[in-house]
């Protein structure tokens, strides 16, 4: 073994085992919501005129909402299936 893979595991090692976190720090939630025929302009947060969603649209006011991302199939079951495994 060479001394940058030495290094390199060490590093892992020592950054792997300090606690990231403190005690004080409440745990961080994190919510998917999924639903089938359902696309990202259909709720009243992201601009759709009809569909009211006040419940959705605290959700995304409090957190955070994202606008760029990618799903494993354009359906949703597979897209549930790649996040659950």
């Amino acid at each position: 073994m060479n001394t940058k893979t030495i290094l390199g595991v060490l590093l892992t090692l020592v950054f792997g085992l300090v606690p990231q976190t403190s005690a004080n720090e409440p745990p961080t939630n994190i919510l998917f919501i999924f639903a089938d025929d359902w696309g990202w302009g259909d709720l009243s947060c992201h601009g759709h005129p009809y569909v009211k969603t006040p419940n959705i649209d605290r959700l995304a006011k409090e957190g955070t909402d994202f606008h760029r991302f990618t799903v494993a199939s354009g359906v949703c079951s597979p897209s549930r299936t790649a996040i659950m495994t």
